[in-house]
Order: structure tokens, then C-alpha cells, then sequence
């Protein structure tokens, strides 16, 4: 069981250095003047069925957490 930490450690150290890396080398949008329009994200919105069957998945993941189907011995 120590040995499962400790490699879920150690990966997710990894995950976490190379994700610093990407965010260091990721170009940054240059400063534009100051307008009332919101600044351009690189990321684009998530459609609403995707974000509706996200929130039925975590639902289901917390109550099969809570009531013990998922997860414990």
C-alpha cells in the first residue's frame, strides 16, 4: 500500500512539473488597450450537454462514494 502512494505521489509530481513547464513555454495574447469588450480566451466554452452529463456523472460519483458502492473495502 506504501508503495501505491508513493508512485501516485511521484506521478503526480510529474504531472504537476510538466504542466508548469507547458504554462512557462504557452504564449501569452499581447496587451490590448483597454476596451468593454472581454479579452479573447484561448479556450472556448463548453457545450451545455457535455457540462449536463459532467454534473449527472459527479452526482453519481459522490453518492456511490457516500453510500460505499464505490470505493472502501
Amino acid at each position: 500500500m506504501t508503495r501505491l502512494i508513493l508512485a501516485l505521489l511521484l506521478i503526480s509530481a510529474a504531472v504537476i512539473a510538466v504542466q508548469v513547464v507547458t504554462d512557462a513555454v504557452r504564449p501569452r495574447p499581447l496587451p490590448r488597450a483597454r476596451s468593454r469588450q472581454p479579452a479573447a480566451t484561448l479556450e472556448g466554452p463548453m457545450p451545455d450537454t457535455i457540462r449536463a452529463i459532467a454534473y449527472v456523472l459527479l452526482f453519481v460519483l459522490a453518492l456511490g462514494v457516500t453510500s460505499g458502492l464505490i470505493g472502501g473495502a
